[in-house]
């Protein structure tokens, strides 16, 4: 009897550790798991230190502690910088800094391309990088820090050979190093974040008329850099935003992962237009995810 007791006692704790697996892992198929979302002011990037969230709008810098409350903003981010500047872009943050990818945008047309560093408990302007114009990189719609190479990593907004590529760039000075192309091509890049020899990227790449969802990517660099065959892996398809938009900037830390979107206005050449029928304006929300990538049903 001895052997069929303890086959009993293995089937036992097999099937409790099934069940405790299953109830960790409730959202089966997904990587990814809403939990919050909360409004902000600022329709372009977000990104945190672990302690407050930063939001870039186009012409306005924005700080919100983690229960979605802002709590400073600069509201006139260029007045210091002498001209030349008037959009951002996504953002990243880095040993008490801010980094925004900035430039001049008309027209739907971006030049001037800079990296403008704010102070990150103040939201003071510190100094521009201006980005090596040798990367023919055309326009910039995202920059995040590398901390592994003390690098920083670009993308371009558009559906043109220029946004075919992420850029990196020396910290020090905006020297730039080198581009990976994107295998798939992706299109209408909005965010990139650095994320343990990975970069994620978020693209606007879902048409709001047609009821499309934007997407998340993940590159791995060194994948990219061999050259060897497909290296954008779809990591999620947004079908969980409140409406059909536009999605902006993405950050990954701690377990979670950060995007904003705007919806609620039609775009052209980039800029928000006029409202889509049952709104007055334009909402921007952040969207907080739990990152369940080791968690797999079986």
């Amino acid at each position: 009897m001895k052997p069929l007791y303890w086959i009993v006692i293995f089937f036992s704790i097999t099937s409790m550790t099934a069940k405790a697996t299953n109830e960790q892992c409730s959202h089966a198929g997904s990587k990814y798991v809403l939990k919050k979302t909360f409004t902000v002011n600022g329709r372009q990037g977000i990104t945190t230190d672990g302690d407050y969230y930063f939001v870039s709008g186009t012409k306005s810098i924005e700080k919100y502690d983690k229960e979605g409350n802002m709590v400073l903003a600069n509201d006139k981010p260029f007045s210091s910088q002498g001209g030349g500047l008037n959009h951002f872009g996504d953002l990243s943050s880095s040993g008490g800094l801010l980094y925004l990818g900035a430039e001049l945008f008309e027209d739907g047309k971006a030049r001037n391309l800079n990296i403008s560093v704010y102070d990150a408990d103040s939201l003071k302007f510190i100094k521009n990088i201006p980005l090596d114009a040798a990367s023919a990189q055309n326009e910039i719609s995202a920059v995040s820090v590398d901390k592994d190479s003390k690098t920083f990593w670009a993308s371009s907004w558009g559906d043109d050979e220029s946004s075919g590529y992420v850029y990196q760039y020396s910290m020090d000075d905006g020297h730039f190093i080198q581009r990976l192309k994107l295998l798939p091509k992706l299109k209408f890049i909005q965010g990139i974040d650095y994320v343990d020899g990975n970069l994620f990227i978020t693209t606007d790449d879902g048409l709001a008329d047609k009821k499309e969802s934007d997407s998340l990517y993940k590159v791995n660099i060194k994948q990219a850099l061999s050259q060897s065959g497909e290296n954008s892996e779809l990591q999620y398809k947004f079908t969980d935003f409140a409406d059909f938009g536009e999605i902006e900037g993405v950050n990954v830390l701690n377990g979670e992962l950060l995007v904003l979107n705007n919806r609620g206005m039609q775009i052209e050449k980039g800029i928000p237009k006029n409202p889509y029928p049952g709104y007055k304006k334009e909402i921007s929300e952040i969207y907080i995810y739990d990152v369940k990538l080791g968690c797999v049903i079986k």
